[in-house]
């Protein structure tokens, strides 16, 4: 059986929202096997494809990551890397007031469903992003990634009220990013 996916393939710009829905639900529901979360990532794929979806496409949840991500315009794309290194719900305030994404990036992530809410003011990603995301991301991008994420905790930690939340995900992300003198700032206890 051939198995093809769409990772690589050139990316539109920046999407508007899907607003209709998917055409064919019940062959897609079908296709996904009845799974709500591949449903959902295979909707997004047939929304962000500017040509049909091939016959011969892979529908396991790890394609549909790969699919999906790939077709992502880069804003959108930066902004599901960096919730998926990040690994956990995030305070929304914090992506923007940190410089991590923009507003406008953030608001389509979660208008289309790739962000969810989480609570009050957290965000994140749903479950087949964290688990499949590590396997697409080098250890570079990664690295980098957590790189990013602890130098934006840190220089929030260091302000005169910082919360605790915030001291450690500068230490973990730049522990993550192998910046172990930067992250032996943040080791507080009590």
């Amino acid at each position: 059986a051939r198995v093809s996916t769409f990772h690589g393939a050139k990316p539109s710009t920046f999407h508007p929202p899907p607003s209709r829905p998917p055409s064919g639900a019940e062959d897609l529901w079908k296709r996904t096997d009845q799974d709500p979360e591949r449903f959902v990532l295979g909707h997004l794929r047939e929304q962000l494809l500017t040509q049909p979806v091939d016959e011969e496409a892979a529908w396991d949840t790890a394609s549909l990551v790969q699919d999906v991500r790939g077709l992502l315009a880069p804003r959108v794309r930066d902004l599901v890397d960096m919730l998926a290194a990040h690994g956990r719900p995030i305070r929304q305030k914090d992506l923007v007031s940190f410089g991590l994404t923009d507003e406008r990036t953030l608001v389509y992530g979660l208008s289309c469903g790739l962000v969810e809410k989480r609570g009050h003011d957290d965000v994140g990603l749903g479950r087949p992003w964290y688990e499949h995301w590590h396997a697409l991301a080098a250890p570079e991008q990664r690295a980098a990634l957590h790189r990013r994420l602890g130098h934006a905790f840190a220089s929030a930690a260091r302000e005169k009220h910082a919360d605790l939340r915030t001291v450690l995900e500068a230490h973990r992300h730049l522990s993550d990013a192998g910046e172990l003198d930067a992250a032996a700032e943040f080791v507080r206890f009590g």
